[in-house]
């Protein structure tokens, strides 16, 4: 099972409690062992009151030896886990010494000097050495059992001593373990951080070095997985930004040498009419005012490209900050008012339908524009004497939709995707002219993107071609 960072904080919290613990808890276990053993080893360590308190016991002891098998083997063995306590068994039955064990001391004599003719049990002692003398009388028999003991007030401290070093020593051992699973456990959780850290630093190298193609794989589903995913997303966007911005710089190009191409077409005119009046060629007066009309309509073509241009250089900012908001019903009835009959007049039958819809954030100068650069295309592209343009404006779910249906030649399906291009021709054998330069649809699309708006266009049922915008 994956684990996330999160639980592997968790687990690794509960192992720093839990590993300490266990560890100083088998130690002391151990040394507990240990201790006691060696203690064990070394016989009746005990002081004074300590022998004084078993002194019954090992009388006990040593009847039931007497009794066994073997009892100067256990006696043998009872001696010999005395151990610095030296201790000593006398045994005699009937005044007469049967058993004479472990090591004599100097005072020994003395203490039983002390005991002689008291019956009893019988508890002496001097500065170095113990003695419990015990008579009683079995099966007719008498017996006395005398064991000496050394003093081991020194065994006390040993065991103090002891029991400091183990504390010291558990103590040692708790932080030496919190050390090592500190640096263990630590080690696993910060892996599992430093990996995905590498990776990121690694992707923001490569895309600061201008790789946008660049994408980190990741596999682990923990919290790093949510953060790698958005650098991939925004570095797709950022490849896709700068793609955008190379294509409008391209389209930018694309469009000064476009608009000089077609204002020098013009501008050419311009001049020979103008070197026409300076040579004296028009040399009457309506030869004249053939030549001044033929330069105020060629100034009127390198007007309009110049407004065209200018919209199309604008941002998309820029159009959606001048100031207006218009109400597209009212702004339409106002431009049909102004420019129906001319179009008719030119062969091209416009008609709306619509009603009241919400404002839209464009300026008024900019609807017009709009509204012109769409019939100025119906009327151009229209495939008999007279065409039509059908406009409709509705309010459908909270959205404007705003429709332009003609009935001309329409395009190629393949050439849709590119209509709203700058100086995009469906038909490649045309040249750039004033009467059709490619600006139009494009000019469109800026004006409805600026506005928040999307446009496309496809070819209708009637053959020709529909333009429909959203805001």
């Amino acid at each position: 099972m994956k684990m996330n960072i999160k639980k592997r904080l968790a687990l690794s919290n509960l192992l720093m409690l839990f590993v300490p613990v266990g560890v100083t808890l088998l130690t002391g276990l151990l040394f507990l062992v240990v201790l006691f053993s060696v203690f064990n080893s070394k016989g009746f360590l005990l002081r004074e009151e300590h022998f004084y308190d078993n002194k019954d016991e090992i009388v006990s002891f040593i009847d039931e030896s007497l009794k066994s098998a073997s009892p100067q083997d256990r006696l043998s063995e009872l001696v010999a886990s005395s151990g610095s306590a030296k201790l000593r068994i006398l045994i005699a039955v009937n005044r007469s010494l049967l058993y004479d064990m472990g090591t004599e001391c100097a005072a020994d004599e003395a203490l039983l000097a002390l005991t002689a003719g008291k019956e009893g049990g019988i508890f002496v002692s001097d500065a170095d050495r113990q003695l419990y003398r015990k008579e009683w009388e079995t099966n007719d028999s008498l017996y006395e059992i005398s064991v000496f003991c050394n003093y081991t007030e020194w065994s006390e401290e040993v065991l103090i001593i002891a029991l400091a070093v183990m504390m010291i020593g558990l103590v040692g051992i708790a932080v030496v373990s919190i050390l090592i699973a500190n640096r263990f456990l630590s080690r696993s959780v910060f892996r599992k951080i430093e990996r995905p850290l590498d990776k990121l630093l690694a992707g923001a190298r490569e895309v600061s070095s201008g790789n946008l193609d660049y994408t980190i794989k990741y596999e682990e589903d923990d919290e790093f997985k949510p953060a790698i995913d958005e650098f991939n997303t925004m570095t797709k966007k950022l490849r896709q930004s700068v793609e955008m911005l190379r294509d409008e710089e391209n389209s930018r190009q694309m469009l000064i040498v476009g608009i000089t191409h077609d204002i020098k077409s013009p501008l050419t005119s311009v001049i020979g009419y103008v070197e026409g009046l300076c040579d004296g060629v028009a040399d009457t007066k309506e030869k004249q005012a053939r030549y001044l009309q033929g330069i105020r309509r060629k100034c009127g073509e390198i007007n309009a490209l110049v407004t065209k241009m200018i919209v199309l250089t604008k941002s998309e900012y820029e159009l959606a900050n001048e100031n207006g908001r218009i109400f597209p019903d009212e702004e339409i009835r106002n431009f049909l008012a102004a420019n129906g009959e001319e179009y008719l007049s030119e062969g091209l039958r416009i008609v709306y339908s619509g009603g009241k819809t919400p404002a839209l954030k464009i300026s008024p100068e900019d609807f017009t524009r709009l509204l012109r650069n769409i019939a100025d295309n119906s009327l151009r592209y229209k495939k008999s004497e007279e065409g039509s343009l059908t406009i409709r404006l509705s309010h459908v779910d909270g959205r404007t939709e705003l429709s332009f249906a003609d009935d001309g030649i329409g395009v190629p399906s393949e050439a849709l995707p590119h209509l709203f291009e700058a100086f995009y021709r469906a038909d490649k054998a045309r040249t750039f002219t004033a009467s059709g330069n490619g600006l139009g649809l494009a000019i469109v699309r800026k004006i409805v993107t600026a506005a928040g708006g999307e446009v496309n266009a496809y070819n209708n049922e009637q053959g020709g071609l529909t333009v429909f915008a959203v805001f």
